[in-house]
């Protein structure tokens, strides 16, 4: 996991424990093409980045 990837989940945890889950969301666009982005092998990074975020609606239950 990339330092970025990390820093995302540690601000979405810090953030759902304080607003809770429901209110929180997060958008990746892997195609998305905003102020010249392009990424080649959008998987490679998105799926990683992705994957974590499953169990998000978990965060800040007590059985987590």
């Amino acid at each position: 996991m990339s330092q970025h990837q990390a820093q995302l989940l540690e601000m979405l945890r810090a953030v759902s424990f304080v607003l809770g889950t429901e209110r929180v969301g997060v958008r990746l666009s892997p195609l998305g093409s905003n102020q010249g982005m392009h990424d080649s092998a959008p998987e490679t990074t998105f799926h990683p980045t992705s994957t974590p975020l499953l169990p998000i609606r978990r965060w800040g239950t007590s059985d987590t």
